[in-house]
């Protein structure tokens, strides 16, 4: 069946085509129009962001978004400076085509670095500190400033000669600056919404061809400060998306993506055993219960096995309960390597296992709990540990045809267990 069109999204990709060419017409009339309505747009965006942060910061445990907003609005306060300043808006006098750069150049430098540095505050136990953050933020741009308009800044543009060597190595460095960070977001990526995301990627992406564009330019009204304009405009854009409109359209999203991978913590750690990392008692019966039902469905075999550690006391009270933990953990690591893919290893007490082999007929699985036996002989040569690890198992099978009774399944597999163990310590007190 062919989807029905979404008119809404074609209607908004329309406008917003329409709203592109219109911004580029406004270049053909004269390019400071074009010029101060792309920086208008910017400083919209930059001061919106700070304004969702702000207001959201009593919610969002994850200081990501808030770090961010609290640096955009300076960032949006350079930006108007350097809209303000621009050759022929004659708002700023005493000042050459140089100042304008300057600014653009301390803007971008401060909206790479708190990028860079953004990624550490995510998934981190710690809040960030508004006011120290706003202080730091306050000194650094008085500093730079004062820099600026005192011509202690280094100069960025040349009348007549066009960008100085320092202007184009700063923006190649600012845009190194945001490949690195690109890097990062990747590595962090579980801790965003998709859409949010790769509105954020994108913004970056297009941050970056902006500023290299910016390298080329022979005049502040050519052609590829047009590209360059171009360019952010558009990575503006997807940082609305990203974090102005999902924010506030999904705020839940935002706000309790880190309650939602928490939760998805806290629901691991409560099927699992802390210490050997396989499923506890609680999980065991409920995929236990499920297993059955699929057998059932399919008509097919369930074998459960059983397994008990021999000589665990012994080990605990002559070497101490860490080693009898390093016991443990041996034969965890044995059954999850060992066991097939749809297998289930569960540890349902203080030295006792099970294994759930869905699928699986009795010589099949006497063949892994005979590699798990070798595997622990070897591994215990391997590690020269001083205590051998040998553990007495039971089967238990259902055919998936009868009516079973959960109780006596467990009590089969248990019973034959402790049949074999009873017959190792025979064999060993006989020896």
């Amino acid at each position: 069946m062919i989807k029905s069109l979404d008119w809404n999204k074609i209607f908004y990709f329309i406008w917003i085509i329409a709203v592109l060419i219109f911004i580029y017409l406004t270049s053909l009339y004269g390019f400071l129009l074009f010029h101060t309505i792309v920086e208008l747009v910017s400083m919209v965006v930059a001061f919106s962001i700070f304004a969702v942060a702000w207001n959201t910061k009593q919610y969002i445990k994850n200081s990501y978004l808030f770090f961010i907003g609290i640096s955009f609005l300076f960032i949006g306060i350079f930006d108007m400076l350097h809209t303000i300043s621009y050759k022929g808006m004659n708002i700023i006098s005493g000042y050459d085509t140089d100042l304008p750069t300057q600014l653009w150049i301390v803007a971008r430098y401060m909206q790479s670095i708190t990028f860079l540095a953004a990624p550490f505050f995510i998934n981190k136990n710690r809040k960030v500190n508004i006011n120290l953050t706003i202080i730091i933020y306050s000194i650094i741009s008085f500093i730079l400033l004062y820099l600026v308009f005192n011509n202690l800044f280094p100069h960025c543009f040349i009348e007549g000669k066009g960008l100085t060597l320092f202007k184009i190595l700063s923006e190649f460095i600012i845009s190194f600056i945001f490949l690195v960070t690109l890097i990062i977001l990747i590595y962090f990526k579980k801790y965003f919404e998709n859409s949010i995301f790769w509105q954020i990627f994108a913004g970056i992406i297009f941050t970056i061809i902006a500023e290299i564009t910016f390298t080329l330019y022979k005049t502040t009204y050519g052609i590829y400060n047009l590209i360059g304009h171009f360019g952010k405009l558009i990575a503006y854009y997807f940082f609305y998306n990203a974090i102005v409109k999902d924010g506030i359209i999904n705020p839940f999203d935002l706000i309790f993506r880190e309650l939602k991978i928490n939760e998805e913590k806290l629901l691991s750690l409560s099927i699992t055993d802390e210490l050997t990392g396989l499923y506890n008692r609680r999980a065991f019966f409920d995929i236990l219960k499920k297993l059955i039902h699929s057998a059932k469905r399919e008509n097919k075999l369930l074998t459960l096995c059983m397994l008990d550690i021999d000589n665990f006391k012994d080990i605990n009270d002559k070497y101490g309960h860490l080693k009898g933990d390093k016991a443990l953990r041996i034969i965890s690591r044995g059954l999850k390597s060992l066991a097939r893919e749809s297998d289930y290893a569960c540890r349902i007490g203080g030295d006792e296992f099970v294994l759930l082999l869905p699928g699986c007929s009795l010589p099949d699985a006497e063949k892994i709990i005979l590699r798990l036996k070798s595997y622990c002989s070897e591994t215990v040569k391997k590690e020269k540990i001083k205590y051998k690890i040998v553990f007495s198992y039971g089967f238990s099978q259902y055919n998936g045809q009868d009516e079973i009774d959960i109780k006596g399944f467990l009590e089969k597999a248990d019973r034959i267990m402790y049949e074999n163990k009873l017959k190792n310590k025979q064999s060993l007190t006989s020896s």
